[in-house]
């Protein structure tokens, strides 16, 4: 075995480690930002409607009572956050 075959079967174990180990961590983030998304599109933000249109087609004029109870019903969906120690 060469050193530069030594060398990058090394490389190779320490990146699947570090894949395995930030896997769930980039999962929850994506997570996240899947959650906010949804939130502006809720809110009816133009950024995230121009993103994705087909995911999130223009909405029509809600009152601030529907905007909440749409709100309330997209919070209500999420899941519980995880208690910091």
């Amino acid at each position: 075995m060469t050193p530069e075959t030594t060398t990058l079967r090394q490389l190779a174990q320490r990146v699947t480690r570090a894949v395995a180990v930030c896997r769930p961590a980039a999962a929850d983030l994506r997570a996240a930002h899947d959650r906010l998304r949804q939130i502006a599109a809720t809110l009816g933000y133009s950024a995230a409607v121009a993103v994705a249109p087909q995911a999130h087609p223009p909405l029509p004029p809600r009152s601030s009572a529907q905007v909440r109870a749409e709100m309330d019903a997209l919070l209500a969906s999420c899941p519980p956050l995880l208690a910091l120690s």
